[in-house]
């Protein structure tokens, strides 16, 4: 049996004398009396025993809270939901580009094996990889262009700019329009050549693998580098060594996550925290236009 709330009276017993009162309770406290307008209510609040009254469920100031967290939450899920929509617009590009390069058997077309791969790592749905494999075999997909554009953004930084357009003039009207607007300009291409090296990056699962053996198998196949970073492991390539690598991995039937081409800077540059932020929403605007497929840059 548990004991009494604090301010409340017991239950009353077989040995307690008529007419006893007990500590704490207050005559009448619980007696029912009309208010003004001759409804019964139950005490007057100046009981220890009279009830609180009840709060309405919604009150404006929560729901106003509410409100804003809602809104919050909303331009969080939108904004995941737009960078997920646009990865699998890369992707469906990538696709096309590949099938009409080597056909639509990924068996037979590294290329377009590497990116269906990529694609299913990055939760796309099969049947969108299917249509777009459909779309580019039965040439109803427009004729994509890989075009690269490198230049300088504020505080000298070098960025250079990987896209897939139907309509080179359109994209490169934007990306000189991003360029200018943050203080910086559009160079030539090849111009910013010498300040990156191009590497092929794959990604695998680090369980039940050892790094330094891995780096002894594939170093035939051109692996530079085996890096461990937490429960992933990264073998870079020679951009030229890709396409063997890829092949080595199947072989030794190593399951491949992701499989990429980067341009990684051979010096960094060092900015403020302030001048970081400034390059960072340059960086964003590049990545928000649909025809950009990469961007790589030199800010440390």
């Amino acid at each position: 049996m548990g004991w009494p709330a604090a301010g409340m009276e017991p239950a009353p017993t077989r040995n307690r004398p008529a007419g006893t009162a007990l500590v704490g309770a207050t005559r009448g406290s619980h007696r029912k009396r009309k208010g003004p307008a001759g409804r019964v209510r139950r005490g007057t609040g100046d009981s220890p025993n009279s009830r609180p009254k009840k709060k309405p469920i919604f009150e404006a100031e929560n729901t106003e809270t509410m409100g804003r967290s809602f809104e919050k939450r909303k331009h969080k899920i939108f904004g995941r939901n737009a960078k997920i929509s646009k990865m699998f617009t890369k992707y469906g590009k990538e696709i096309s580009m590949a099938v009409k390069a080597g056909g639509a058997d990924p068996s037979s077309n590294t290329r377009l094996r590497t990116v269906v791969q990529n694609a299913k790592g990055d939760n796309m749905p099969k049947d969108r990889i299917e249509a777009a494999i459909h779309r580019a075999s039965s040439k109803q997909d427009a004729d994509f262009q890989e075009v690269v554009y490198e230049g300088y953004g504020p505080y000298g930084i070098a960025i250079v700019v990987e896209t897939a357009t139907d309509n080179p003039t359109r994209t490169v009207a934007n990306i000189r329009m991003y360029f200018n607007r943050a203080g910086g300009n559009l160079g030539t291409s090849g111009s910013l050549d010498f300040l990156f090296q191009r590497k092929a990056v794959f990604k695998l699962a680090a369980e039940g693998m050892n790094p330094e053996d891995l780096e002894l198998e594939l170093i035939d196949f051109g692996a530079e580098e085996v890096v461990l970073d937490e429960d992933m492991i990264y073998v870079y390539t020679a951009f030229e060594d890709f396409g063997a690598m890829q092949q080595g991995l199947e072989e030794k039937g190593i399951v491949v996550l992701n499989a990429s081409t980067e341009r990684i800077p051979v010096t960094s540059a060092e900015l403020s925290a302030e001048q970081q932020e400034e390059i960072g929403k340059l960086i964003e605007r590049f990545e928000e236009d649909d025809d950009v497929t990469g961007v790589f840059h030199n800010l440390g």
